[in-house]
């Protein structure tokens, strides 16, 4: 999981023109070297030692594009990789396969000159092709054109004999202008999280905005907040294009993707260990170690939280170790307002590996971790992302954090040392006599606030030699 520590785009246009010359657009390959002599000092006074810089569709097919590669050079000893339009496709779909573990789908990457395809199954690339279907391709977007449009448009996606494999199946859609779009969705439909990776529209929806924002309904693109002139220029033409692909294919939903082909190139270079890792834990674990406040190993705190929770499946697990490794995220915020800092940083941590639905649920879990309920406004829209009885588990685990960080103080010793053990109808906290002072009345609320929510009993006792942790509290009692 790469966390940017500077990023900046510009969008050059560099394929402007390659339709009519064959030839890169004069105008953008000024505009490139401007942008690239920037951001080679930048690179430079950054001590940056590993510096890759790749070219796309419109470098490896403009007659001039060898001679801009080797003026790059030249100017600023830039060793540019032409990737061919297979390589580029599958750097897209790595890019892909690094935010989602997993992912079995077909990635569509939209570029200014290309439009990759790549078919993804069970996290590996199956079959890929670069279709010449980018918005600088394909001209102005006008009525009197748009059936031509179409026409070339569908022609370039029927050469696919593996299009039917987007039948039922995901779309992650990659690429500036297709970004663009989800956000106009997110502002059309009042989305409560202005996170674009993740994002996800059902086929349905989808199609219905995506016809609009292209014009066939007869309705009018609005401004986008955020978004260039030049990019919004683009975004009926990047509306027709997935429109088409979406009807041709029939995918079950839109998935949008953050990660793209400089992820893939990233992803490309790590040790084939590191590739199978996973991503929202990897990055989770970087940021807990700049902000935690002790030392305590997630795996303690896991076994803490499950020990209430032992019905959780899979996904629900995954999620606890998340929790556990953001357990002391906001210990250094005002007690005031502890709470709905924590909840929103983890709401909007840039962060991959996680779908909305997840990523509210991790939130609202910190959230009851700090204020033992999701009583804040911020909450409000945000608990309409999770189902119900899937609030409810959040709101537990969180409790479950909030007892038993209270009841160590953060020390990962104390924790360790105390056992929880869920029978039938009780769940007993037994820890050894030396630690017979962690009774107290802040204590006896939050198990009090723990034992409602699971609606079970929980008996909070020194623990003897002599004593069977699993006994019930009747017999425990009868020893005296």
């Amino acid at each position: 999981m790469p966390i940017p520590i500077f990023n900046e785009k510009a969008l050059c246009a560099l394929g402007a023109e390659l339709k009519g010359t064959g030839r890169l657009s004069e105008t953008g390959r000024i505009s490139a070297i401007v942008n690239i002599a920037r951001f080679s000092e930048i690179a430079r006074e950054m001590a940056v030692t590993d510096l890759h810089a790749v070219a796309t569709a419109a470098v490896r097919e403009a007659e001039n594009g060898p001679e801009f590669v080797e003026e790059l050079s030249r100017r600023f000893g830039l060793k540019v990789r032409v990737l061919s339009g297979d390589e580029e496709a599958v750097m897209s779909a790595h890019g892909v396969i690094s935010a989602f573990p997993g992912a079995d789908g077909v990635v569509g990457d939209l570029g200014g000159g290309s439009l990759e395809l790549v078919d993804v199954r069970d996290g590996e690339v199956r079959r890929s092709i670069s279709l010449p279907l980018g918005p600088l391709r394909l001209g102005t977007l006008t009525p009197d054109r748009r059936e031509k449009l179409e026409e070339r448009i569908d022609q370039e996606l029927l050469r696919l004999d593996w299009l039917d494999q987007l039948q039922g199946r995901p779309l992650f859609a990659v690429g500036g202008s297709w970004r663009s779009l989800a956000r106009a969705h997110m502002i059309d439909s009042n989305y409560p999280l202005q996170v674009i990776h993740g994002y996800e529209i059902a086929f349905g929806p989808a199609l219905d905005y995506l016809s609009r924002m292209s014009g066939s309904a007869g309705g009018k693109r609005q401004r986008i907040e955020g978004v260039s002139k030049r990019r919004y220029a683009s975004l009926g033409l990047a509306a027709l294009v997935l429109t088409r692909l979406m009807t041709l294919g029939g995918p079950s939903h839109l998935m949008f993707s953050a990660f793209g082909l400089r992820e893939g190139c990233l992803f490309d270079q790590l040790p084939a260990a590191e590739k199978t890792s996973d991503p929202l834990l990897a990055s989770c674990s970087v940021i807990a170690s700049k902000t935690g406040r002790f030392p305590i190993a997630p795996d303690v705190v896991e076994r803490w939280i499950r020990g209430f929770l032992p019905y959780l499946d899979a996904r629900e697990n995954r999620l606890i170790a998340v929790v556990s490794i953001l357990a002391d995220i906001g210990w250094s915020e005002h007690p005031q307002y502890r709470g709905e800092h924590a909840f929103l940083k983890v709401l909007r941590l840039p962060v991959v590996g996680i779908g909305h639905e997840d990523r509210a649920f991790v939130a609202l879990a910190i959230l009851a971790r700090y204020q033992g309920n999701f009583k804040l406004p911020a909450a409000a829209a945000v608990l309409t992302l999770v189902p119900e009885e899937r609030c409810r588990d959040a709101l537990r685990i969180g409790l479950a954090l909030r007892l038993g960080l209270t009841l160590c103080g953060g020390v990962e010793r104390l924790l360790a040392n105390i056992r929880v053990l869920a029978d039938h109808d009780w769940i007993s906290i037994t820890y050894p006599k030396s630690m017979a002072a962690l009774h107290g009345e802040v204590i006896g609320r939050r198990i009090e606030e723990l034992a409602r929510a699971i609606d079970m009993p929980i008996v909070l006792a020194p623990r003897p030699d002599d004593e069977n942790p699993r006994d019930p509290p009747e017999a425990r009692e009868a020893r005296g």
